[in-house]
């Protein structure tokens, strides 16, 4: 059996897993019905667009961000128009596009979704978007404090190594230490690793600025088409 037809396989098989183990978040292995994500946080030449599975972390920084950074949120995987929609929004402005998710099976899935085309799932040739891994890593310094780890569901210890096949670079993304505590069945939430309880009212910010590193220098200075959301 092709490599492709395994993946195909063992998706399915997975997609199966998910509704037996009554995942709670079922709904993201659901490719979305909105052809544009939501806009979080507008710029008007942004030097990189930052696409989040969630709300709650860029919510924490109230107004304080960066104006050079265009924030979109999107929940689950994404479907053919969607990755259109990302890929034209960057050359439209010449920017780079940088993945924030949780450090988990599922997010890290969705931001393979992104890169490789949600067909790659599917055993078939992909078409995804040129995006930077942003998400939770080492770099965060999280993976050491234990009150942010939580107990993977048993549909996620499954889903994981479908995921390493998927990315075979993921270590590399995420870290030697993530990736042992994924490894290990344990997770962290962005949520928890931008609490500003825990980590402090500038902790967001800082995150911010990291991407906008990751960015590089601005490529343009063309103005953004205006979408409807």
């Amino acid at each position: 059996m092709s490599r492709s037809r395994v993946l195909a396989v063992r998706w399915q098989r997975l997609r199966r897993r998910a509704r037996e183990t009554r995942y709670e978040d079922t709904a993201a292995l659901r490719a979305g019905v909105n052809p544009y994500p939501k806009v979080l946080f507008d710029a008007k030449r942004p030097r990189a667009l930052v696409l989040t599975t969630k709300r709650s972390w860029i919510d924490w920084a109230g107004g304080d961000l960066p104006n050079d950074l265009l924030v979109l949120q999107h929940y689950g995987l994404p479907v053919p128009q969607q990755i259109r929609f990302i890929r034209g929004l960057c050359q439209d402005a010449g920017t780079t596009a940088i993945f924030v998710g949780d450090l988990d099976p599922l997010d890290l899935l969705i931001y393979a979704a992104w890169r490789l085309g949600p067909s790659r799932l599917q055993g078939r040739g992909g078409d995804g978007v040129s995006i930077e891994y942003g998400g939770i890593r080492d770099t965060w310094r999280t993976r050491g404090n234990r009150r942010l780890q939580i107990e993977m569901h048993p549909f996620e210890r499954e889903l994981w190594p479908f995921v390493r096949q998927l990315l075979p670079n993921v270590e590399a993304l995420i870290g030697p230490r993530c990736f042992a505590l994924l490894e290990a069945g344990r997770k962290i939430e962005l949520e928890g690793a931008t609490n500003p309880r825990i980590h402090g009212p500038r902790r967001v910010l800082r995150l911010l600025r990291g991407l906008r590193r990751l960015a590089g220098p601005r490529a343009s200075v063309h103005r953004l088409p205006r979408h409807r959301t």
